[in-house]
């Protein structure tokens, strides 16, 4: 159900702005009467490359801060290190340190090629910039304990479960056996603890027909790779464990709902640029967000309110939702379930619903003290020599960047670098310039800005140059290292001894402090480790047009 596409749902966007500031305006007076009682929240994230998963999280704790939420946990669901990082950051923001966090930690959540994590653009940027006390999962328990410990310490029948993710961690869960946390097995201790599971997966009528396996249930589909070194990856018939093997005595409830309500819009201008709200829609988007479909944040806003609040409807009670193994869903009709799912409202109440959502995104952290600022990147920057980053042209695909001029091909003018630049750090999101020389006016430059930079996908050895900023520009897939016996450099020196060596295993952080304490060391090229920790080497000289592309390296520039 990752497809947010003009559906006969769509009307939504056709609801004007006086209308969505109207309904928007009203609910001051919504919000101050919500509930008191606080809804005891585990949320189970695969928060990676789509966005939704953020609103999710920042919206649930702005129920928090109003008494509507307690946030018992939150766990993320795939195995990509800093998705749980991202997470912290989150909680970090709104001064929520104390929740615990945990991660599935298996080897699901690679690319079909197994080589790289999947993620998208907002993670590397917000993770490695805004304050938090968790950057990766090697930080954090494991998924199951924390459920474990979470559901063990909550009243009998009380807790609910947003599932906005894979269900790797709550099959696990009901599959764990008994521990020193509890005397009871998975399945009894749901069935003991957990009153309501809310399900972001499957597909249901009007929307959607049965039988189709969707992005949730089939673990992400073709943006992941299954099973691979030809073993269980974790995430494989996981929803049909995790649905199927549900006790009878918690309520199940399905939402296919989302792609006819847009979020986010409003974060532009209603809350600071310290907030990883509004950068991880800026980093996701570019500058002029354009709000995105609202599965988890409906599913999410539903766990706390309930379906009435929400001015939805229910169908399909007493039904059952039988997952296949492959992850496809079948709704069987019937009338002794604990089961339904949720069908869309009007497009006045999806209207109204959207307008709820950005309202609570746009509550200010109520225990963030004090505000903090992303550390700025926007001081220096450091050339990439003869590469050339864009975004799509017509049919043309992109190249390594998504343009900020308008049109796109468009330069904001003739310059100098410098201040090519101050006008790339005065256009939120921007984080690079290309440049081409102006023929005939010495020191002079066309100024395209750029968001979303990822080198290796830029078109190399043209006359142009790009510039990202820094400190710690990031330059996926470059391995830059020295001299090596008989071989030439390739675009940097090692600072190692011997060259070919590591300075060991740690947190990224960790290895840009290790670059700092040599004078010479002006960047590092890292490998991740299955464990979230990186090996780190220590480089000079470096030279990005020399180094190797397309590797399971990064290098980072100072």
């Amino acid at each position: 159900t990752k497809l947010c596409s003009g559906s006969i749902w769509g009307t939504y966007l056709m609801i004007n702005s006086r209308m969505r500031w109207t309904i928007w305006g009203t609910l001051l007076l919504a919000i101050v009467g919500a509930q008191t009682n606080r809804v005891p929240l585990i949320i189970d994230t695969d928060m990676s490359w789509d966005v939704d998963d953020v609103a999710a999280v920042c919206m649930a704790n702005a129920l928090a801060d109003q008494g509507e939420a307690e946030i018992l946990a939150v766990v993320h669901d795939t195995g990509y290190p800093e998705g749980i990082g991202m997470v912290s950051t989150i909680m970090h923001y709104y001064g929520r340190d104390n929740v615990p966090l945990g991660a599935f930690k298996g080897v699901y959540g690679r690319d079909p090629d197994g080589k790289n994590w999947v993620t998208g653009r907002y993670i590397p940027d917000i993770v490695h910039r805004y304050p938090s006390p968790v950057k990766n999962y090697s930080a954090v328990p494991d998924a199951v304990s924390v459920y474990r410990r979470a559901l063990a310490k909550a009243a009998d029948h009380s807790v609910v479960i947003s599932s906005i993710g894979m269900v790797t961690n709550i099959a696990a869960l009901l599959l764990s056996p008994p521990d020193t946390i509890s005397t009871l097995n998975g399945t009894e201790l749901v069935a003991r603890k957990v009153k309501t599971v809310v399900w972001m997966g499957g597909w249901y009528p009007p929307l959607h027909p049965n039988g189709h396996a969707t992005y949730n249930f089939a673990c992400g589909g073709s943006f992941y790779g299954h099973g691979l070194n030809g073993g269980d990856d974790g995430c494989n018939g996981a929803a049909a464990v995790g649905v199927n093997g549900m006790p009878g005595s918690v309520e199940q409830i399905f939402s296919d709902i989302g792609d006819s309500v847009y979020t986010g819009t409003s974060l532009l201008g209603c809350v600071a640029e310290s907030s990883p709200c509004r950068q991880a829609f800026v980093d996701n988007q570019g500058p002029q967000i354009r709000g995105r479909c609202s599965w988890d944040p409906i599913v999410t806003l539903l766990a706390v309110r309930g379906v009435d609040a929400i001015r939805y409807k229910r169908a399909g009670q007493g039904g059952t939702n039988y997952i296949d193994p492959n992850g496809a869903n079948f709704w069987r009709s019937g009338t002794t379930s604990n089961q339904s799912y949720i069908v869309p409202g009007s497009t006045d109440e999806r209207a109204w619903l959207g307008a709820q959502i950005d309202a609570l995104l746009c509550m200010p952290a109520k225990n963030q003290t004090p505000p903090v600022r992303p550390v700025t990147i926007n001081t220096t920057y450091v050339r990439s020599k003869g590469f050339n980053c864009y975004g799509p042209r017509g049919d043309a695909p992109g190249h390594g960047g998504k343009d900020l001029e308008s049109p796109p091909d468009a330069s904001c003018g003739q310059m100098s670098i410098a201040a090519c630049q101050k006008k790339c750090n005065e256009l939120p999101g921007c984080m690079a310039v290309t440049v081409s020389a102006v023929a005939g006016k010495d020191g002079m430059f066309n100024c395209f800005r750029k968001a979303n930079v990822v080198l290796g996908q830029c078109v190399a050895g043209t006359e142009y140059d790009t510039w990202l900023q820094r400190p710690w520009a990031t330059a996926l897939g470059f391995n830059c290292y020295g001299a090596r016996g008989g071989s030439n450099a390739h675009g940097a020196r090692d600072l190692e001894h011997p060259p070919s060596a590591s300075c060991g295993n740690m947190p990224l952080n960790t290895c840009f402090a290790k670059c700092d304490a040599l004078a010479d060391c002006t960047g590092v090229t890292v490998q991740l480790n299955d464990d979230g920790t990186f090996q780190c080497f220590r480089k000079a000289d470096i030279s990005l047009d020399q180094c190797d592309t397309n590797s399971n390296y990064i290098t980072y520039l100072k």
